[in-house]
């Protein structure tokens, strides 16, 4: 059972698409995971990865490094083609998988707006839907 951030689902679902391509090597994660819980994770991508990119680069610079991936954040965008790519591998690769998503319904202090709407937090439309 994988439980983690957002950004810790995005390695997660990079984790389970490398296990199902190369499954000699990683297969034992693939065949070891039986479920996922997502926690407010923006599936579809998130409105405050702005947000999230200014506050990781002044983190990374006070650290005089990079304490936090501002990449894995930069691909948390709405619309982004990794974000997108990986999560369309992961539909594949998760129909055994018994997956929990809670989502917020409060906006929390400070800020203005959920991290993700209902859109955003759909794992996928089709595994959300269908």
């Amino acid at each position: 059972m994988g439980i983690g951030s957002t950004n810790a689902a995005v390695e997660e679902y990079q984790a389970l698409v490398l296990a199902g391509e190369a499954p000699a090597f990683y297969g034992n994660i693939l065949t070891s995971t039986v479920s996922i819980i997502f926690m407010g994770t923006p599936h579809q991508g998130s409105e405050l990865v702005p947000w999230a990119l200014t506050v990781a680069n002044i983190v990374n610079v006070a650290f005089v490094g990079q304490a936090l991936r501002t990449d894995l954040i930069d691909s948390l965008k709405i619309g982004s083609e990794i974000l997108a790519n990986i999560s369309s591998a992961f539909v594949a690769r998760s129909a055994a998988l018994k997956i929990m998503s809670f989502i917020e319904m409060e906006i929390e202090r400070p800020l203005t707006t959920l991290v993700g709407d209902a859109t955003s937090l759909l794992l996928s439309p089709c595994v959300s839907v269908c």
